[in-house]
């Protein structure tokens, strides 16, 4: 007697514990906080200002906090805008439009590398590229208007006049930068053809010094002798927002035409209306399935119904926390992967309370029933859940600490997440109402007749 109050008693705790998280999670993740309130003077006035702020993260409409944690893609969210106008010259029309979308092209590609994601669309003359920020950023107004042809030259060393040319972008694989000790390096890995180039000049122009141009200009310079690395050269640049520019350069493309900054400001998403319309009905899906629970499974089915909004919590929270780490973009293509894990999260969940509804109209006993309805469809859900699994293993091997990498990774911990609510949280909670009400299967699903 003594022990079955005890359990009843740890049943009580564990299943208002439970509830208690879920309810300060959905608050939280709808809502956010701000604590530890102080004041500050902003324009000769005091204002109060959050000291510490936990920001909204499960996406919705009510609070566009969540923003903040899971930040949309410049399509979806909107954000900051900045439009290049280019001269037609000599071209064709034909040929200008050509080159117009390609320059919208490169310069959604620098702007991605920079801000995480970007949209550009072509006008005529104009090119607006768009950004999920909110006010300007000083390297997008450096780079995106850069024209990015980079040459490392031979130099006359008395008229300082380019003798000759050596190595092109065509001859570079990949480049990156870095940045210790207040020196600035730019490293530029050469593909086969460019160590071919670079194998011939260490034998027959050792001495001689290498010069990168950037569009004519000059950023910096290598010596030419036995320690020069033919597939990796290193150079020192002056300002680590060149070596930044160059990089962003080299790895985007060159610009066909001749870009001038003519404007910047707020910009409205131009999908706007498509995320608010996702989640209008990613949320009535979620309600669809927990009255179907509570319809077909009664007290089992509200506890899947806390398992539905414990899962849209965790899943929301470790979205936010992969995302912010890896500065992630949310994409109208990244967000429909992430309603596929939900779908079959949710299929999961309705499978196994479908069979324990089943189970308990057959006669068999609650206790008996779980047993069931955790062990028939786990074939069937293990199979959904591996590959979801495995998917998110191959993006985030393929493209590591990209865009589709980090999706990856958000793939791996939604999927882990899921299975965990499902075939432990869900039969833990079921456990412990066991506990409290008895083997009473009129109170957990359709009774035998």
């Amino acid at each position: 007697m003594k022990k079955n109050t005890v359990n009843k008693l740890v049943s009580l705790v564990v299943v208002l514990a439970l509830l208690a998280a879920t309810c300060a999670g959905v608050y939280l993740g709808i809502f956010g906080r701000n604590t530890q309130m102080v004041t500050i003077r902003e324009n000769g006035e005091d204002t109060q200002q959050a000291l510490y702020r936990q920001v909204a993260f499960i996406p919705n409409t009510i609070n566009e906090n969540w923003q903040e944690a899971i930040i949309p893609s410049a399509a979806l969210g909107g954000g900051y805008s900045y439009s290049f106008t280019a001269e037609q010259g000599e071209l064709s029309d034909q040929d200008f439009a050509r080159a117009m979308k390609s320059a919208a092209s490169v310069l959604k590609a620098r702007a991605a590398l920079i801000s995480g994601d970007a949209s550009a669309t072509v006008d005529g003359s104009t090119v607006t590229v768009i950004v999920p920020e909110e006010s300007n950023n000083s390297l997008l107004s450096l780079a995106l208007p850069t024209t990015g042809h980079y040459e490392l030259v031979f130099a006359d060393s008395a008229t300082g006049d380019v003798s000759e040319t050596a190595l092109t972008a065509e001859h570079i694989k990949q480049a990156y930068y870095s940045s210790s000790n207040s020196t600035v390096r730019l490293q530029l890995e050469l593909n086969k053809k460019g160590t071919r180039v670079m194998e011939d000049l260490k034998v027959n122009r050792a001495g001689e010094s290498l010069y990168l141009l950037q569009d004519g200009a000059m950023l910096s310079s290598i010596a030419l002798n036995a320690s020069t690395s033919t597939s990796l050269l290193e150079l020192t640049i002056s300002d680590w927002s060149y070596a930044y520019t160059a990089v962003t350069c080299l790895r985007s493309g060159e610009l066909p035409v001749a870009l001038t900054l003519a404007s910047s400001g707020a910009a409205d998403a131009s999908m706007g209306a498509a995320l608010n319309i996702i989640l209008y009905v990613a949320a009535a899906a979620l309600l669809l399935v927990c009255v179907w629970l509570v319809v077909r499974c009664r007290l089992s089915g509200l506890v899947g119904v806390w398992g539905v909004v414990a899962q849209a919590v965790l899943f929301g929270l470790c979205t936010a926390l992969i995302s912010v780490n890896a500065s992630w973009r949310m994409s109208l293509l990244s967000l429909i992967v992430l309603l596929v894990c939900e779908a079959v999260f949710l299929y999961s969940l309705i499978v196994v309370m479908g069979h324990l509804a089943s189970s308990l109209q057959s006669g068999r006993g609650v206790r008996a029933s779980v047993g069931d309805a955790f062990g028939k469809p786990l074939k069937v859900i293990g199979i959904a859940y591996g590959v979801l699994l495995a998917a998110g293993l191959v993006l985030m091997f393929a493209f590591q600490g990209g865009v589709y990498g980090v999706l990856g990774r958000i793939m791996m911990v939604g999927a882990a997440v899921s299975a965990a609510i499902v075939f432990v949280g869900v039969r833990v909670v079921l456990s412990c109402l066991l506990s409290l009400t008895g083997d009473k299967a009129g109170l957990y699903g359709p009774s035998a007749r």
